[in-house]
Order: structure tokens, then sequence, then C-alpha cells
């Protein structure tokens, strides 16, 4: 996995996560209880962090 992350989205059973060329990583919500119980105007507000807060 290269490149930065550019923008995250969920489907019904994933996180998905965009990176920079063009790349795209699935990440099962099943290894992230508390993303998979929010709901989705929770997950709509869920956003990158990057100073890793």
């Amino acid at each position: 996995m290269r490149g930065s992350a550019i923008d995250v989205r969920f489907d019904s059973t994933h996180l998905l996560l965009d990176l920079s060329g063009d790349e795209l990583v699935r990440i099962p919500l099943n290894w992230l209880p508390v993303l998979e119980a929010a709901t989705t105007e929770e997950r709509e507000r869920f956003a990158i962090s990057m100073d890793r807060q």
C-alpha cells in the first residue's frame, strides 16, 4: 500500500480508503466495531486525521 489518503467513504460492509495513485483500500467494518455500529449520519462525519488524533 503506497500513497496518501485522500478520501474516505463507506459501503454497507467496508470502509473504503482512496489513496493517491488511484489505489483503493477496502477495510471490513467488522474490524472496526465503533464504525460498524455507527449510523450513516455518524459515518458521514468521519474524517481522516493527519495528526493521528
